[in-house]
């Protein structure tokens, strides 16, 4: 099992792809795991290897993701609301979810994080540094034309529309725009409603 294989080395990944190549008399299973907005990137890795299968985790539904959320705090919260409100704010991203806990157990003292979460808790949590971290990644990665685009729709706010993302952005044509917006569904920073899929 090797995760986020996108951030190694170029020589780590020849390493990979070797390996996985090479002839062998005992089955090998590599699993790699590998951020969506890093696919381009990559797009060469792999293509001399004779079995590869791929695909794309899809967000959690509401019940997978209070699932992880029960799973994921320290002590079960008396209150449905709690588990309501996270998988609200996390919008079925798993990484959210686990860094939105991490910001509250790690913030708090002992004595409080070995109780129930409140709604009250919540109120004082802020997204963790790391998803900042992994959504500023994420941004860097944009062309011209996305991060335009990614600027004008987080004016607007978290749902909005390409005509509403093409009267803050006049230099380009509505076909243009929404070619970017489906570049961004397809690097999963919008989703098919036109949303951000991750909040900073």
């Amino acid at each position: 099992m090797i995760d986020d294989l996108h951030a190694a080395a170029p020589e780590v990944r020849k390493m990979v792809e070797e390996v996985a190549a090479s002839p062998s008399h005992v089955p090998i299973l590599l699993v790699c795991t590998i951020r969506s907005e890093s696919l381009d990137k990559l797009h060469d890795w792999g293509i001399r290897l004779p079995e590869v299968e791929s695909f794309r985790t899809p967000l959690l539904d509401r019940e997978e993701a209070h699932e992880l959320i029960r799973a994921l705090l320290p002590v079960p919260p008396l209150d449905e609301k709690v588990i309501e409100t996270i998988g609200e704010r996390a919008q079925g991203n798993p990484l959210q979810i686990k860094e939105f806990i991490a910001a509250f157990t790690d913030t708090q003292a002992d004595s409080v994080a070995q109780r129930p979460v409140t709604i009250a808790d919540l109120a004082k949590v802020h997204p963790a540094a790391t998803l900042e971290a992994v959504l500023e990644s994420r941004l860097e990665g944009l062309t011209a034309h996305e991060r335009l685009v990614v600027d004008a729709a987080a004016v607007i706010g978290a749902s909005f529309t390409p005509a509403e993302v093409g009267a803050l952005c006049p230099t380009q044509e509505p076909g243009v725009i929404l070619d970017v917006l489906d570049a961004l569904e397809h690097k999963e920073l919008l989703n098919a409603s036109w949303e951000f899929m991750l909040h900073g």
